[in-house]
């Protein structure tokens, strides 16, 4: 009888510790997603057989992670680990560096448009002033 709850206990302990890895990474998960907004809808999740080194178990199990982002058409492909699990959350990490590193991009294309437009502007303004004072001095010479 004591050898049983023994062993109830145990479990019990193990479940919680596994609930509360759980819920740790359901965090981890949401504040790695929410800075961008990756909605699952965009993302096509498949698994791949791996290869290299890990004996037959990495040759035979579907373990390689290939994520793709439909709107962008980035595809990341990740197979750092023997575990699906991790190499899901190593894929999506890089997933999401690799469309903050797009968007700053084109944030910083658009920044460098808009001051080529305010230097074109600004020109257009200086020389429109030159033309108004060498007028106003052809006027004031008559």
């Amino acid at each position: 009888m004591m050898q049983c709850c023994r062993a109830l206990q145990i479990s019990q302990r193990s479940l919680d510790k596994n609930f509360s890895l759980i819920t740790i990474l359901g965090r981890f998960l949401q504040s790695t997603f929410c800075p961008i907004k990756i909605l699952a809808k965009d993302i096509e999740e498949s698994f791949v057989k791996g290869n290299g080194p890990g004996g037959q178990k990495v040759n035979k199990s579907s373990n390689c992670v290939v994520l793709k982002h439909k709107p962008t058409g980035i595809v990341v492909k990740c197979h750092q680990s023997r575990s699906q699990f991790k190499n899901r959350l190593i894929a999506r990490q890089i997933l999401e560096d690799k469309i903050k590193s797009l968007e700053s991009i084109s944030n910083d294309r658009q920044e460098e448009s808009l001051r080529q437009r305010r230097k074109k502007i600004s020109s257009k303004m200086r020389s429109k002033k030159k033309l108004e004072i060498i007028n106003t001095k052809r006027i004031a010479a008559k």
